[in-house]
């Protein structure tokens, strides 16, 4: 493998370099690179939030555990509320409507 490499911009703030490899007299990969010198400016970035340690987290088959017990319980174990309406729509066409009511 081959690798070729063309200084583009070189200043005392930036620099950019063109790295392509070639492999077999074929180009494999090109990329671009920049660098810059550290200075004050801006800050973009936010800090990043707090999270448990993996080992405190639960695993991927109990939280689909717990995930269908929830699911359970809000709807299976209450009976629902259904209202049925007939809408016509702007064809003429009367279409049957369900809608699950609160309470």
């Amino acid at each position: 493998m081959l690798y070729h490499t063309e200084l583009l911009r070189d200043s005392p703030s930036f620099s950019t370099i063109q790295l392509t490899a070639l492999q077999f007299g074929h180009q494999i990969y090109k990329a671009m690179l920049s660098y810059m010198q550290p200075e004050d400016g801006l800050e973009y970035q936010t800090t990043a939030p707090e999270y448990p340690a993996a080992e405190q987290l639960q695993t991927e088959q109990c939280y689909k555990q717990n995930k269908e017990r929830r699911i359970a319980r809000l709807f299976l174990f209450k009976p629902l509320k259904i209202k049925q309406e007939y809408v016509t729509l702007a064809l003429g066409k009367c279409h049957r409507h369900f809608s699950i009511m609160d309470g």
